[in-house]
């Protein structure tokens, strides 16, 4: 992924935003959809937006973002805010009570899954916005079994941060010491965000290395090969459709 939209070719123009959910502003908004499943809804891009606030209202869907550019403050209904800047990870469950405000241009990459399903929170009331810590402590996981390694099996940690009430919308942290695998498809939907070492996928005849900074999303069935030299950590964000 790349924040420009693919060979930095820019963004697409997207609809404005309905009246009935601005209170401030006549934002301007383009985006580019790198991904998006008219079954379940998951949605993966980049959006980007002119200032503006949004009425105080629920929010429709799970959504993680990464701040590419700008500053953006939530208000919650009961008044407490959390304010993200360019770099950060934050997230925003679905049903939570919220503002959006930006006093500026504001881009994002963004994973969304509007879940149909009608699952609620255990408590809805509770529901805040809030940013991923990327200092959380991880517990080491195993490899699963299905991946062919090549050479020495690796060590993998993990830290679960969020799951969405149907068990299908995670992210997260995730650790892994060096190590390659060969091809095999992915069983799942993946947006991965490196902030240490770097990264190479290989698919589709291409090779993409990602270090720090970078973004890549590899949709689920997708055949990939992964490679790394170094220890990499990163944050996550998956889907896995259940049956």
């Amino acid at each position: 992924m790349e924040p420009d939209g693919p060979g930095g070719k820019g963004l697409d123009a997207w609809p404005k935003l309905p009246p009935e959910v601005v209170d401030e502003g006549d934002p301007v908004q383009t985006g580019y959809k790198y991904y998006e499943d008219d079954v379940t809804g998951l949605r993966v891009g980049i959006w980007n937006c002119t200032e503006f606030k949004s009425k105080m209202e629920p929010h429709a869907v799970h959504e993680f973002m990464h701040l590419i550019s700008g500053t953006v403050t939530i208000v919650h209904g009961d008044g407490s805010t959390l304010t993200a800047t360019a770099g950060e990870q934050f997230f925003i469950p679905k049903g939570t009570m919220r503002q959006w405000t930006q006093s500026g241009e504001v881009r994002k990459y963004f994973m969304i899954f509007p879940d149909p399903s009608g699952a609620e929170a255990d408590d809805p009331d509770s529901l805040r916005a809030f940013k991923i810590d990327q200092s959380e402590e991880m517990q080491s996981i195993p490899v699963p079994g299905e991946l062919e390694i090549i050479g020495e099996t690796p060590e993998w940690k993990a830290k679960k941060i969020f799951e969405d009430p149907t068990g299908q919308y995670t992210f997260g942290l995730w650790q892994a010491t060096p190590f390659e695998m060969k091809p095999a498809p992915i069983d799942h939907a993946e947006l991965m965000l490196p902030f240490e070492g770097t990264m190479t996928l290989k698919g589709d005849g291409e090779t993409h290395t990602f270090a720090p900074g970078g973004a890549a999303f590899v949709p689920k069935g997708a055949e990939c090969v992964w490679a790394s030299t170094d220890k990499v950590t990163k944050v996550f964000c998956s889907f896995r459709p259940k049956a």
